[in-house]
């Protein structure tokens, strides 16, 4: 195991439980097995335990988690509805139960779930983001499903991007010309490569996202943890540790035409 932090916790967790082998402290045991990436460890602990505790809807969640980790979805989902029985105002289960319908393709259910969780959880502002992607909110008269409206989001022209044939929206039919993402449409010879043109603007001081990514990831590889961990979460609901840094830092790296060395000379 590379992380000794989760290793001693693990070692701490399972002494406790060798103590007191009827405790509730097999949830967190079988947590930290999941985090571990021992998740046919974590799933049998759950289940032993909820075999003696039933109600246990910590428990339950946790292996509703591990279950969606190995790819097992109706699974996890089953566990999360006998959570939801027991616990119908349980935000985390709702949470969790969108991302399992939204990856079983149910779009519509996934909105349902995100709904809940935004009634009971107003500033979930990354399920509320989530929502908006997913919500069926056509036109009167139109009939376009949540995955519809997904579809017709121009950033999906970004396959366009180094495909050498026409990529065509598959719900309008319309051929999408290459778009950066949040960005505009960019303008493309008849015999240039797209993909340099792609390239060009990832590194383009114009591109919000590109600096501070890999400032951030500088920074993890020097210190041991990003300014935004973790270092690839970037969203608005796991805001930057300090964003001022971020910002300093990723202004730097572009003033100085993206000099790794001189990045890591001045984290140092």
């Amino acid at each position: 195991m590379d992380d000794p932090g989760l290793a001693e916790a693990i070692r701490r967790q399972e002494e406790r439980l060798q103590r007191d082998p009827g405790s509730l402290a097999f949830a967190q045991l079988a947590d930290l097995y999941r985090k571990a990436g021992r998740t046919r460890e974590a799933v049998t602990l759950c289940r032993e335990g909820l075999a003696r505790y039933p109600h246990y809807t910590t428990a339950r969640l946790i292996l509703a988690k591990t279950l969606a980790v190995e790819g097992t979805l109706a699974e996890a989902l089953a566990e999360t509805s006998a959570i939801l029985e027991l616990a119908p105002k349980d935000v985390q289960a709702h949470r969790l139960a969108a991302e399992l319908q939204r990856r079983l393709g149910r779009v519509d259910q996934a909105v349902i779930h995100l709904e809940s969780a935004l009634r009971l959880d107003p500033a979930d502002r990354e399920s509320r983001s989530l929502l908006a992607l997913l919500r069926a909110a056509a036109p009167q008269g139109e009939d376009v499903s949540g995955l519809g409206r997904i579809l017709a989001d121009d950033t999906f022209a970004t396959v366009a991007f180094g495909a050498k044939v026409r990529v065509v929206q598959p719900r309008s039919g319309k051929t999408m010309p290459p778009k950066f993402m949040g960005g505009p449409v960019p303008q493309v010879l008849p015999n240039q490569d797209r993909r340099q043109v792609l390239a060009d603007w990832l590194t383009s001081a114009k591109n919000p996202f590109f600096a501070k990514s890999v400032v951030n990831r500088v920074w993890f590889h020097l210190t041991g943890r990003g300014i935004v961990d973790p270092v690839d979460d970037f969203r608005d609901s796991n805001p930057p540790a300090n964003d001022e840094l971020l910002n300093a830092l990723a202004q730097d790296f572009i003033a100085h035409k993206f000099d790794l060395k001189q990045l890591i000379r001045v984290i140092l």
